[in-house]
């Protein structure tokens, strides 16, 4: 049995109508799925602006001329470059980091699945032999280990990110747009998880589209021994029930 990890997704509720904005975004969360795939976003579209940035404020302050600035900013022309040349694709590893399996973590809960109303997907990869990165949230990233890296493998920038990201217990596929034709990579969907603040409608959505694959699916609640915490309930009449139910109970 494969390693499981998480992504964790928005989902616009079917409550909002047929807007084709809203539209758009429902297939592409169904798409993973239906055609058991995640998509490899390109570099400039990850969601960390500040990703692969790296701020010689040290060297700056040592040397404040126009000839360092100009230096520092012809460097970073010449990393972002070569960052472009790759797709990065983000998820969470299902084990624990301080004690909370991340993806019962309130945080990526609120912040990647529209604040308790999206959802999150447990899979493992079709393909054993794939690598996968972990992320050093602990060692800072310097201009010194970045020009090193942009010399000698570029990719390693996509290892380091600042330790407010922690909580992610991050895990990427790191690809150069060369190395392939698939914008995806295929995975095996082994759960789903649903948002415990998710609308009635949306529930039954997903409880359906699961039920049809042959899927697992959970939904989220909050863990009154220890309310800073998740669980999870297969209990069909919770996960079917109203938006917001009584999880003493």
């Amino acid at each position: 049995m494969g390693k499981r990890f998480y992504k964790f997704k928005a989902w616009p509720s079917l409550d909002l109508g047929t807007c084709a904005h809203f539209e758009k975004d429902r297939q592409r969360v169904i798409d993973i799925v239906k055609n058991n795939r995640l998509y490899m976003p390109p570099y400039e579209k990850l969601n960390d602006p500040f990703e692969g940035n790296v701020f010689a404020t040290s060297l700056i302050n040592e040397d404040p001329s126009i000839e360092a600035l100009l230096e520092q900013t012809a460097f970073d022309k010449r990393l972002h470059e070569q960052l472009r040349d790759f797709r990065v694709l983000s998820f969470s590893q299902g084990d624990s980091r301080g004690g909370i399996s991340t993806e019962w973590s309130q945080l990526m809960w609120s912040h990647y699945a529209e604040g308790h109303t999206g959802i999150c997907f447990g899979f493992t990869f079709s393909d054993d032999e794939i690598e996968i990165e972990s992320v050093d949230y602990d060692k800072p990233l310097t201009s010194k280990m970045a020009d090193h890296f942009v010399k000698n493998d570029v990719r390693r920038l996509f290892k380091y990110k600042n330790k407010v990201w922690k909580y992610e217990n991050e895990r990427r596929v790191i690809r150069e747009k060369s190395e392939t034709d698939n914008d995806y990579v295929e995975i095996e969907i082994k759960e789903v998880i649903v948002g415990y603040r998710m609308s009635k409608a949306d529930k039954k959505f997903w409880y359906e589209q699961a039920k049809k694959k042959g899927i697992d699916i959970s939904i989220a609640v909050i863990n009154h021994s220890s309310p800073s915490k998740m669980d999870k309930t297969k209990d069909k009449t919770r996960i079917l029930g109203n938006r917001l139910p009584d999880f003493g109970k």
